[in-house]
Order: structure tokens, then sequence, then C-alpha cells
């Protein structure tokens, strides 16, 4: 019973296997199905789906049907095509081996455009700059033909493959690339052979102030690029004759005004050979507002403020002693304030001018009331003096004639004279002391007082106009730094 059973559901399964093989082929041709491959870029697609979003709330899709144009198959042959082409294009080609090769220097033509100026330190004497760095040159073993497009953009890592001209900048303290979101590089190549490469960089370039003028100066900051292994027989740097230097009009920095830009030529000679060098100088003016604010306006009012004691009362030591201490102090502490952000130069600069003039006004007028304390305190001890003197004469008058009578007096009167007994001193009544003496130096002091009103300000305004006018219009070399220069014209 058991092995019939096994035998009847052997047949089951062996019926339900043909029948899904018969199944399985076409009834034309009793073939397997299969996808159909063929004109698949000119195939209807099944009916899809498109959304309008304007109004995809409470909206019932909409239906449209999509076809595959004849242009992927147009893009799916170029992308083949430039693939081919990128593939071989480096076919025997070495980049150790520079172009034109035991032939003429390879000439690259250099272009800058500034993205922004950042920070210009004086103590370090330094700036930062941001950049696009292009340059030209032309490697015939880069020419192509086959090709429709005259110029070919190429991935900024395929810059590893080929030979590059070795730049570095000759004044650089630091330096950084860019690489977010990706490398901010550009490589193309066009048909005759030339290669453009441009890269972003963050710089911090020396510059060599000069301070003499400070904060009323103008600055020369130089880009010096140069080449640091081919000599001038290999390699060549020149300015590309059309906008050599870039610079956007909206281009601003915090304490300088941009302008303009001279180009130049600094090539290097060292015991290796000569090397190609050519540079940009940065003509910048100083905008003197922060200081003008934070030092030569607030110093001026110290030295006002310092003034104010010529007229408070000559006895009222305490109160002048405290406003002309408190003033030197504070002219000390601003003046040290001022020379924190400088750099530690060994010559004079206007600043350092300014405030060891106004230091000095501050302390002649401590000065002032030291003097005329003393002359008014004059008057005390001229009496004490007087009648230490006085003293003395009488009692060596007394010892020589203690008998006799004195004679009448001038100034006294028949009985103003009187006897005194012998071993002491006269009973004589002189005349009052004359206070002439005292009275001329006290009104010494206050004449001095008055003087100082009128001195002190005439002088300070006849310093502030010197001071100008040698800083801002004598040594003004505005003129000589922008001979030859290219100007610049900002927003």
């Amino acid at each position: 019973m058991q092995s019939q059973y096994n035998v009847c559901h052997f047949v089951a399964v062996l019926v339900l296997l043909l029948c899904t093989c018969i199944l399985g082929f076409d009834e034309s041709d009793n073939r397997p199905l299969e996808p159909r491959h063929e004109n698949l870029f000119n195939a209807e697609l099944p009916i899809d789906r498109e959304y309008d979003y304007d109004n995809y709330y409470g909206e019932i899709p909409k239906q449209r049907k999509k076809t595959v144009s004849t242009q992927t198959h147009t893009e799916s042959t170029e992308e083949k095509k430039a693939t081919y082409f990128l593939d071989n294009l480096f076919n025997g080609y070495d980049q150790r081996i520079r172009p034109h090769h035991k032939r003429s220097p390879v000439n690259v033509t250099v272009n800058i455009f500034v993205n922004s100026f950042g920070s210009i330190a004086e103590t370090t004497m330094d700036y930062r700059v941001n950049i696009f760095l292009r340059c030209r040159w032309n490697d015939q073993r880069m020419a192509f033909t086959g090709f429709d497009e005259d110029a070919v953009a190429l991935h900024p890592s395929m810059l590893e493959n080929i030979w590059r001209p070795d730049l570095f900048f000759a004044n650089e303290k630091h330096a950084n690339f860019h690489e977010v979101t990706t490398e901010n590089k550009l490589l193309r190549i066009y048909k005759n052979g030339d290669v453009y490469s441009s890269v972003r960089l963050s710089l911090t370039l020396a510059c060599a102030m000069h301070l003499q003028n400070f904060p009323m100066d103008i600055q020369t900051c130089k880009m010096q690029l140069e080449s640091f292994g081919y000599d001038m027989r290999d390699l060549a740097f020149q300015w590309q004759e059309d906008l050599p230097v870039q610079l956007p009009p909206s281009l601003t920095l915090p304490q300088f005004r941009i302008l303009g830009y001279k180009l130049g030529s600094c090539t290097k000679v060292y015991n290796t050979g000569s090397f190609t060098c050519i540079e940009v100088s940065f003509i910048l003016e100083r905008q003197m507002g922060y200081y003008v604010i934070q030092t030569y306006v607030p110093s001026a009012l110290i030295v006002i403020l310092s003034w104010v004691s010529f007229w408070i009362n000559m006895e009222a030591a305490p109160a002048r002693t405290a406003l002309g201490i408190t003033t030197v102090l504070t002219m000390t502490t601003q003046s040290s304030g001022a020379r924190a952000s400088l750099p530690k130069v060994s010559y004079v600069k206007a600043i350092d001018t300014w405030m060891a003039v106004c230091l000095l006004f501050v302390f002649a007028a401590l000065l002032e009331f030291a003097v005329v304390n003393f002359l008014s305190r004059q008057q005390q001890r001229l009496i004490k003096v007087n009648m230490g003197w006085l003293i003395k004469q009488k009692s060596y008058r007394v010892t020589e004639h203690r008998s006799a009578p004195a004679p009448p007096s001038e100034d006294s009167g028949d009985d103003a004279t009187r006897y005194c007994i012998v071993g002491r001193l006269p009973i004589k009544e002189e005349p009052p002391i004359k206070q002439s003496i005292a009275e001329d130096y006290k009104k010494k002091a206050l004449a001095i007082d008055t003087l100082s009103r009128i001195i002190f300000p005439t002088t300070f305004l006849i310093f502030n106009i010197v001071y100008w006018l040698s800083y801002k219009i004598a040594n003004n070399d505005k003129e000589f730094y922008m001979k030859g220069a290219i100007e610049y014209w900002s927003d």
C-alpha cells in the first residue's frame, strides 16, 4: 500500500514538471522567452507617472509616455570617445622631461586673481592674501587632433601626470591649498598643446615695511614668483599681457586702501645659476581713522586736561599735584599701548613724536605747578630769614652800646626810644617788616599761571600745525610710489 502511494506521488511530481517546461516556451516558435535588447535606445517604455509638484497634495498624478531619445545614445558615444581620448592622451608621455627639451626655454605666462586681502601685521611684517594662481605654457606632446572641442577640461588629479613649472613664492612664510568641497584646481589643454592650470592658494607673505611715517604711511608689499630648480636656460616666467593681476572692485581692507600695483622682474642670481623671477608690488595707503580715534584724540584731550591746573588756586597744592601726576601717568600708559602693536625698530616713527611731545606737555604742566608753588611760599620763608637777621643785628648793637642812649630814629617819634637794662635785648619797637619782596614772589607766581594759560595752548597749537603739515603734506610720497604703477579702481 505504501509503495503504491509513493509511485502515485512520483508520477504527480513528474507531470507537474512537464507542465512547467511546456509553459516556458513560446507557442509561436517553441523558444524560451528572453528580454529583447535590440533597438533599446528607441524602444517604448511602459507608461510612467509624472507628478505635478505645484499641486501635489490632493491631486491625481498625470500620466505620460517616456521614451529614450537618440541623444542618450549620442552622449554614450561621446563618453566612449572621451574615454578613449584620455586613455591615449599620455601614451609615451614622460612628465620628468620638460617641454622643448634641450631647445628653447619654456615660457610660462602667469596671471593672478586676488580673492581677498587678509590682515597686514606690522609686528611680524607680513600680510595674508587669497589668490587664484593661473599659469599657461606650451607642451607639444599634449597637442591633439580628432576632437571636436578646441580645449578639454581635465580632472585635477591629472595634474600629477604632466610636467609643471616648479614655481614657488620667494617671500612666502606660510601657504596652503584648498580642498573643500574638492581640490580647488583646474587643468585645461588645447589643440595646439597649450596647457592652462589654475589653483587656489592662501598665502602669508613677508612685507618689509618702513614705518617712519606711521600711521600716515604708504607701504609696498611684494609677491615674488620664482623658479626653484630650472634656471633661465630651461624656464622663463612672464606676466600675461592682458590683465596680469586682477583685483575685484569690491576688494577692501580694514586699515589700508589699495592704490594700485606695479609689475616687475626680480631675476635671482645664485652660485647655482640665474633663476627666473617676476614680482607684483601692491601699493597700500594706511587709513588712519582708527589711530585718530584711539590715540590722537585721547592724548590731545589729556594734554588739555593738564592745563586745568593753571586755573586752580595755587594754594590748593593737593588738587593740582593729583591732577598733574594723573595726566602724566595716563599719558605714559597710552604711549606704551600705542607702541605695543608695533615692531621694535631703531628709528623714530610719527606716532612716537606725537606721544613724546604730548608727554612733554603734561610733564611741563606738572613742573609749572612746582615752580608756582615754590614762589608762592617764599613770603613765609622771607619773613623768617629777615627776623633772624634783625635779631642778630640788634643783639650786636646792644652789646656795644648798652649804656648809651639809642640815637633817635628817623622813622620813630620822640617817645619811640626807650632804654633797657644791661644784658637784655632792647625794647625798641621796630616798624613792621616790609612785605614788598614777598609780595613780588607771589605776583610772579600768579603771573606764571597767567602766562601758562596762554603759552601752553598756543605752543600745542603750533606743534599740531607743524606736525600735520610735515607728515601729511611734506612727507607724502604718494606720487613717488604711484609712478609707473597701474591704478586700482574700487567701488
